[in-house]
């Protein structure tokens, strides 16, 4: 263990908002709202509202956990140690992880209308152009999930339009699909990751879903 990995853990102030990527005995993963409190570091606790850590959690599995420290958000690879009760677990830092990994790790729900319309190569025939209006699911400043009343007539040189509710700062890029699900006859589930954004817009979203996860995890926390 690093001193550097000790040191970092100690500056984190205790009860910030944190996420935390866990694995289940099934396999699958989810991201859970938590809040961080001290311990001995590298170690270091974790507290979810009430029922929010499922039966099934592999205790075995490293997880991703994400801080705001002091409003600049870190990424620390922990090993699980104990489940303490129903709503706490101990953890102990392994690695630091690279603050431009955030770009992929924050994706948090999030419903604003969105603009999806095909924007052709400059190789490509201008005709069939198409636009469709949607809803957002979870936003990430690597990609976005939404809900369409149709699937996209193309995949690729998808031209997104949003707006961020917090700031009211629109958001333009270019992106391709990356899976569609239906839901029903009239609905899908389309889930795009950006190819074309600026780096300042980018920086709008992680922004964006730090202070939306905040908001989230406080009535998470007063509902109980």
């Amino acid at each position: 263990m690093t001193s550097s990995i000790v040191n970092i853990i100690k500056t984190i102030e205790d009860s910030e908002s944190a996420k935390v990527r866990l694995t289940f005995t099934n396999r699958e993963s989810a991201y859970l709202d938590c809040i961080y409190k001290e311990s001995e570091a590298p170690s270091f606790f974790l507290v979810f509202p009430p029922g929010s850590i499922p039966d099934n959690l592999d205790v075995q599995e490293y997880c991703s956990v994400s801080i705001n420290k002091q409003h600049s958000p870190i990424v620390i690879s922990a090993k699980i140690q104990t489940l303490r009760g129903d709503r706490t677990l101990e953890l102990l830092a392994t690695e630091i992880v690279d603050p431009a990994s955030l770009r992929e790790y924050f994706r948090v729900f999030y419903q604003t209308p969105i603009t999806a319309s095909h924007r052709p190569a400059s190789n490509e025939s201008i005709k069939g152009l198409w636009k469709v209006e949607g809803t957002t699911v979870d936003l990430s400043a690597s990609g976005v999930l939404a809900i369409f009343p149709e699937e996209f007539q193309d995949r690729e040189h998808i031209f997104l339009e949003f707006s961020l509710i917090g700031t009211n700062r629109t958001i333009q890029c270019l992106s391709h699909v990356v899976r569609i699900h239906h839901i029903r006859k009239s609905r899908c589930q389309i889930a795009l990751r950006f190819d074309q954004i600026p780096p300042r817009d980018q920086d709008a979203i992680v922004t964006e879903c730090m202070s939306t996860q905040r908001r989230q995890l406080r009535k998470r926390m007063q509902g109980e």
